[in-house]
């Protein structure tokens, strides 16, 4: 039961992660200089954030599958 909480916790937080993108992408694509280079660093922030998410979900899948193997 546990695992499925921080599986849904994941979901929810890679779900925000994907509106500060698009939060990203449309400071991007206004006029002004200074919120294009603030969109960059939400966009790399926000890349940063998926890469440690994607760890964090292979880290607590991965016990799951080996204790399949072990029965």
């Amino acid at each position: 039961m546990k695992t499925v909480i921080k599986i849904l916790a994941g979901l929810i937080l890679a779900f925000g992660l994907v509106q500060l993108m698009d939060l990203g992408l449309y400071l991007m694509n206004r006029p002004d200089s200074y919120l294009f280079n603030l969109g960059i660093v939400v966009l790399a922030i926000v890349g940063v954030a998926f890469a440690f998410l994607g760890l964090y979900l292979l880290k607590v899948l991965k016990p799951e599958e080996e204790v399949k193997e072990k029965n």
